[in-house]
């Protein structure tokens, strides 16, 4: 004889959707998730500068200099010792040569330094300040000794499976099974059936997923979690998912220098 738990799983596996609507990008999300951060650059830990001035980046994350776009400076009127302009206004620019050993970064932190300031070693180099998307961001050439590749995370919503650190399936009303994982995260990579909902440097993404279920559950995107929950503690709309990556085995940040990295494959 079933009991009462037993028909209420029963109803509610009937109700709901094995196969939804599968486009991610109609899943409505809560409007705090436009204010969440999505990196669009590879990140960098900076250690051990000794470059006066410069060394005022240590003990700081900073971003690479898109790749594929031309690394310039404004140039200045000798004259008047102010940024030349062309006939419609724009600025003009000149190429930066980057070092053997050097890589463009861009970082909020203004060094306050002078238009081609000297320096001690050749590393290193300021260049210029951009604005990126209202961003006021510094851009400098640091030496790749200095430079240790930050391992991004992300909290990403998806259709498919991924290989995560830690995440769970809600069954919905209409879209179908949707994933909510922390995944290991590279800017510029393409996500299938996925989309990126905030990214960091570590696995804690708890609030943004509270919100984003508290936002569903109101909406109707899932059933009431409370009252979908079993005796056993598991739910009728969360489904298990397994773990890809363990998360003890996390390295926020790697232990060998750019250029250590980059020697040591020379070696091989």
């Amino acid at each position: 004889m079933r009991n009462l738990e037993t028909e209420f799983v029963k109803e509610m596996r009937d109700n709901l959707p094995k196969v939804g609507e599968k486009s991610i990008y109609d899943i409505p999300l809560p409007m705090s998730a436009k204010g969440w951060n999505v990196s669009e650059y590879s990140l960098y830990g900076v250690q051990g500068i000794t470059e006066p001035e410069f060394d005022k980046l240590n003990k700081t994350i900073v971003m690479e200099y898109p790749k594929g776009m031309s690394l310039v400076r404004k140039k200045i009127d000798r004259r008047t010792r102010k940024f030349m302009r062309d006939s419609e206004g724009n600025f003009v620019t000149e190429p930066v040569t980057v070092p053997k050993n050097s890589k463009a970064i861009m970082s909020e932190i203004n060094l306050l330094l002078r238009y081609k300031h000297e320096v001690q070693d050749k590393s290193f180099e300021y260049v210029d300040v951009v604005n990126i998307k209202g961003k006021i961001l510094y851009i400098y050439l640091v030496s790749t000794k200095n430079l240790y590749r930050v391992s991004q995370t992300a909290l990403a919503m998806s259709v498919r499976k991924l290989k995560c650190y830690s995440g769970a399936s809600y069954k919905t009303w209409k879209y179908g099974l949707i994933t909510l994982a922390v995944i290991p995260y590279k800017s510029g990579a393409k996500y299938e059936g996925t989309k990126i909902l905030a990214t960091g440097v570590g696995l804690n993404y708890n609030e943004q997923i509270s919100e984003v279920l508290t936002y569903w559950q109101a909406m109707d995107v899932i059933p009431n979690m409370r009252l979908s929950q079993l005796m056993d503690g598991g739910s009728v709309c969360v489904v298990d998912y397994p773990s890809t990556y363990n998360v003890e085995d996390f390295i926020p940040m790697e232990l060998d220098s750019v250029y250590e990295s980059k020697n040591l494959l020379q070696d091989f």
